[in-house]
């Protein structure tokens, strides 16, 4: 439904809602609450969800999940993973995995590999909640529903979960959101209204096949032409009809809603250990010194090594001739430090209490800092004049290594590689500057 179709007293009663702060037509009914009093809205369920998936997580086995606790919730309550707020049921979280979008600059890795790791993290938390989504049949079915939506209204008044699921890990983070939606769509024919036997909730004939994300396909339908799934009705025990105040929220079957939040669960634990093995070991500050030396000279490396799963890498530092083969100097295996926690108050399950973590990236990563010194010869011999590259290489416990492109993008403090120059005879050091104080 488009905002520009809704009568003029729908559109004043939508725009009092979002100036209240809500984002769905979740209500919160708690004994004699009023139940005209709304809650902060879309994220409300989002969260639940996001919180029963971290408390399953192994925090041993995931500790930087467990550290960004904060900040996957907060990207999980967050809508800014739908391109159009009002008439997307979808988005795209490849995009948002790989390199961002318009809303999300560069996503998950694009931020984690330049050292944003809480703008990482938080976007990760959107790809989480546009999975979540697919739990949602209006969303899996791509039926318009604007701000008002049965099934996720009874969710946040109910919010009872059902088993959570182990899914498997073995996919990309993004593939998560497919997964979800076809497991929803599979169900749409057999979640029928028990009155009238029509499914409550109908895909488009024309859908795209199972596999293709069916919210860029046509629109479905609620079965029988408007959402019957839940519904408020007066509870005498609280002072009989008519009372506003005295009303309770009804779905037919309540289970399908526990599915669905407990499948949602399953997936976004599926979707945030999958990120946490995917995320590469990473570099800070690589530095070669000196970097133009006579052969046979002396040369000093370091860096900060940074990993988010597992506090055991890989090293090797290589060095090669422009246009040549690499030629190893140092390899070994490196036991990383446990995260900083400066400006970090670790809670429960990891999670600070607050959103505002200390933005160092070492709080959510192993780190630790490294130097080395090079005696200038190969095979016991000094190498060649001209110009080399000494790359430092981590490969973590998953298999991943530090990837190519940060050593092409602006950004200079994530760079693994480093010029250096041997030469038959150094360049005489710059002549010392001086200054005449009387201005002669």
């Amino acid at each position: 439904m488009r905002i520009s179709n809704i009568k003029k007293e729908g559109y004043r009663l939508a725009l009092a809602v979002i100036m209240l702060g809500c984002a769905s037509s979740y209500a919160q009914y708690d004994g004699l609450q009023d139940v005209t009093k709304w809650k902060s809205l879309f994220g409300a369920t989002h969260k639940k969800i996001a919180v029963e998936a971290l408390k399953k997580i192994d925090k041993n086995l995931y500790p930087d999940i467990a550290k960004a606790a904060s900040l996957l919730k907060d990207g999980s309550a967050s809508e800014n993973g739908h391109p159009d707020f009002w008439h997307d049921n979808g988005g795209l979280p490849k995009d948002l995995w790989e390199n961002g979008d318009a809303k999300n600059s560069g996503g998950v890795l694009g931020n984690y590999k330049t050292l944003n790791t809480e703008t990482a993290y938080r976007n990760l938390g959107i790809i989480c909640h546009l999975t979540q989504d697919m739990a949602v049949p209006a969303h899996a079915a791509n039926i318009a529903h604007l701000m008002s939506e049965g099934m996720e209204e009874y969710a946040d008044y109910d919010p009872t979960f059902g088993p959570v699921p182990a899914i498997d890990t073995s996919r990309q983070p993004y593939e998560y959101y497919q997964a979800m939606q076809d497991d929803t769509r599979s169900h749409l024919s057999s979640w029928r209204n028990p009155d009238t036997g029509i499914p409550y909730w109908v895909p488009s004939p024309s859908a795209p096949r199972f596999g293709q994300d069916a919210t860029k396909g046509p629109g479905g339908a609620y079965g029988g032409g408007h959402d019957t799934y839940s519904s408020w009705i007066d509870d005498s025990a609280y002072g009989g009809q008519g009372n506003t105040n005295n009303r309770k929220l009804v779905a037919r079957i309540p289970e399908i809603c526990r599915d669905r939040l407990g499948m949602a669960a399953g997936y976004t634990m599926a979707t945030l250990e999958s990120a946490s093995k995917k995320l590469p070991p990473l570099v800070k500050n690589f530095a070669v010194y000196p970097n133009v030396v006579t052969p046979g000279s002396k040369v000093d490396i370091s860096f900060i090594a940074l990993e988010n799963r597992s506090r055991n890498v890989k090293c090797s530092i290589t060095l090669t001739p422009i246009g040549g083969q690499p030629q190893t100097l140092l390899v070994g295996d490196i036991v990383l430090n446990d995260p900083t926690t400066a400006g970090y108050s670790s809670g429960p399950g990891g999670d600070s209490g607050n959103n505002t973590p200390s933005s160092v990236p070492e709080n959510y990563l192993f780190n630790r800092s490294l130097s080395f010194s090079w005696n200038g010869l190969l095979s016991g011999k000094p190498p060649a004049e001209g110009s080399y590259l000494v790359e430092v290489l981590l490969t973590d416990e998953d298999g991943n290594t530090i990837p190519a492109e940060v050593n092409t993008d602006s950004m200079r403090e994530n760079d693994s590689r480093a010029v250096l120059s041997v030469v038959k005879t150094l360049p005489p050091p710059p002549a010392p500057s001086s200054f005449d104080t009387n201005g002669g």
